[in-house]
This record gives structure tokens, sequence and C-alpha cells, in this order.
């Protein structure tokens, strides 16, 4: 027998549990995986959506500050230019 052997099986090296911290850094693995799977095509840019919106918000801001200078009334200018 060795030096290095244990006499006692039940005094053998059990296996390390894992701590709070390699717990929470794979449940953190895991939320970004699920995070980055759920917004995967929200990066594309599609015309169909941008030009729209684009021309559509445009007119309604320039629209917004014409009545805002036109208007006679203070209190709707000020609504106008909000």
């Amino acid at each position: 027998m060795s030096f290095d052997q244990i006499l006692d099986p039940a005094m053998q090296r059990r296996p390390a549990r894992a701590t709070r911290a390699q717990f929470v850094e794979s449940d953190d693995r895991a939320m970004l995986r699920a995070a980055r799977d759920l917004t995967k095509g929200l990066g594309k840019a599609r015309g169909a959506i941008y030009w729209p919106d684009m021309i559509g918000s445009a007119l309604l801001g320039y629209a917004a500050m014409a009545g805002a200078i036109l208007v006679g009334s203070f209190p709707l200018a000020l609504l106008l230019g909000l």
C-alpha cells in the first residue's frame, strides 16, 4: 500500500459541488442565448417598413411645425410644437 492511498473508501474525494457563481454564470449564459434567439430577426432592415415609417414621421413632424408657426392661438401652437 502506498502513502497516497486512502484506507477508508468513504473518505475518498467527492466531486466538488457547483458554486453559486458557476450556477449564475451558466444561468446567465442560457438567458443570453435565449435573448439572442428571440431577437435574431429584429436587426434586419426591411424597406417595406422603413420607408413608409420615415416618410410618415417626416410629414407629421413638418405638418405639426407648420401648424405651430401658422396658428394664431398660443396654447394650440405650443401643443403642436410638442
